[in-house]
């Protein structure tokens, strides 16, 4: 196993407020948009979600393998992350929290 690991993803806008992601590694894309507050479409993924998916699933994982290397037996494990983007006069400002 070498020491580096490559990961790509590619996005692109489809139409509108709407677009996709495809990883080399995944049979299927993601379909996206900008959140619905922001005039994006009900019922997808938005990045804000897909940030907060990447948090939280890595969290998981990474507990998994450190439990799993140190024998320590555990039945469920859950994490939620939630964030928050706020408007500001000069913009957006996002944070987060797990």
């Amino acid at each position: 196993m070498t020491n580096e690991h490559k990961y790509r993803v590619i996005a692109w806008w489809s139409s509108g407020r709407a677009g996709l992601a495809k990883s080399d590694s995944m049979p299927n894309a993601i379909h996206f948009t900008a959140p619905p507050e922001f005039g994006g479409l009900e019922g997808r993924w938005t990045p804000e979600e897909l940030l907060l998916t990447a948090l939280a699933s890595c969290f998981t994982t990474t507990f998994h393998a450190i439990a799993e290397n140190s024998k320590f037996e555990y039945a469920d494990l859950e994490v939620e992350a939630e964030g928050n983007v706020s408007k500001t006069n000069s913009g957006y400002i996002a944070s987060a929290r797990s």
